[in-house]
């Protein structure tokens, strides 16, 4: 979704918009059953773990936006 969302913006072609997609989970990574990467892999794609904390996980989602 994250990358989906990027093509649009660029279809959209408005220099004022950006477009971004994140996925919050209120569940640790630790708990994920049939996870083959880490969660830095997950987080590149904008997957965010709220068990993290707020200062953590929004200072990330705030960092990738734009």
């Amino acid at each position: 979704l994250y990358k989906e969302v990027k093509v649009l913006q660029e279809k959209l072609g408005d220099p004022k918009l950006t477009l971004n997609a994140f996925i919050v989970s209120a569940t640790q990574f630790a708990s994920l059953l049939n996870v083959s990467c880490e969660q830095n892999d997950l987080e590149e794609r904008n997957v965010l773990f709220m068990p993290d904390g707020g200062q953590v996980y929004l200072k990330k989602l705030f960092d990738r936006i734009g």
